[in-house]
């Protein structure tokens, strides 16, 4: 995974993302997953228009590749999602990733990864768990 296994420790704080939900992220989003809701659209609310839940769900690949781990070699096995209050055009988001977990099944090393989101006035957004098995 980039690192050598022995260096990953469980409870490891890997990082922290931080970004500003911009309209042309959500454009861009929606584009690329046909989604046309109305929720999404400026016309519908302009600044206040909320971004879609999945916007974030990928900060934790920002997270580990910024922090060495090498993740060409890893497949994305599992993830849980809670999604906790509605994100917005302009909110600034800061989600930071630790190693909850790491073992070894079947000859293949795992770690998962827990993000927490927060908002400018740190309410928790969005909380994950996403593990990544090692297949080289």
């Amino acid at each position: 995974m980039g690192r050598k296994w022995d260096e990953i420790r469980v409870g490891q704080e890997i990082g922290t993302w931080k970004h500003v939900i911009t309209e042309n992220e959500i454009i861009t989003l929606n584009e690329a997953v046909e989604d046309t809701n109305p929720w999404y659209l400026k016309d519908a609310g302009g600044a206040n228009s909320i971004a879609p839940p999945m916007l974030i769900a990928d900060d934790y690949l920002h997270i580990a590749v910024n922090a060495g781990f090498e993740l060409s070699y890893c497949f994305h096995t599992r993830t849980e999602q809670k999604f906790l209050r509605l994100i917005k055009i302009g909110n600034c988001i800061s989600s930071t990733s630790r190693i909850v977990d790491k073992y070894e099944k079947r000859d293949r090393e795992y770690i998962v990864i827990e993000t927490l989101s927060k908002d400018e006035e740190n309410n928790l957004v969005a909380k994950s768990k996403n593990t990544l098995v090692r297949v080289l």
